[in-house]
């Protein structure tokens, strides 16, 4: 939306700013774009893909303006109802009762995961405050970053009453 990517450049786009709540594969973006190449809601920018010196190259992929029209007409439309998949409380479910030390190991693993994401999406927050402010953009990676940084702490909190309901030990060595 900002400015022309490749594919590869989307998908680190993708990580850096709402991976913690999106995610997709090389294996899903590369058909995307060439759909939406064929309908005309993204170009390929022109003289990108070419090889320049040792480097590999990228196509570029620029919106067109009816690819803008048709992402402010996704924007307004309701969000589609998702199930969530959480393989990590469904073993919980099943170890809880009588494997806790299993149930535990789950806990403390995702505590440590939920640490090393909150410590990445502060380190965000503060880069975007200090690089975009004033910024019209700044507003839309802002809340998610924060949606990101809140589901996180709430989630450690659950890890905590998780293990004080199971009464399994928590390695408080973590951060």
């Amino acid at each position: 939306m900002e400015q022309p990517m490749s594919g590869y450049d989307l998908r680190r786009a993708i990580e850096a700013t709402f991976g913690h709540f999106w995610a997709e594969s090389y294996g899903q973006i590369y058909p995307e774009l060439r759909r939406l190449a064929g309908a005309g809601l993204v170009a390929v920018v022109p003289g990108s893909g070419r090889v320049q010196g040792e480097g590999t190259s990228r196509k570029l992929f620029r919106l067109t303006p009816a690819g803008e029209e048709e992402l402010a007409v996704w924007v307004r439309e309701p969000a589609a109802g998702q199930v969530q998949r959480n393989e990590m409380l469904l073993k919980i479910y099943f170890s809880a009762s009588d494997r806790p030390q299993a149930a535990a190991g789950h806990l403390n693993r995702r505590r440590e995961e939920l640490n090393q994401r909150l410590a990445i999406l502060t380190r965000i927050e503060e880069r975007l405050r200090r690089l975009l402010p004033g910024s019209p953009a700044l507003t839309g990676w802002l809340v998610s970053v924060r949606h990101g940084v809140l589901l996180g702490e709430a989630e450690l909190a659950w890890c905590r009453e998780a293990a004080e309901i199971m009464a399994v030990p928590l390695d408080l060595q973590a951060p």
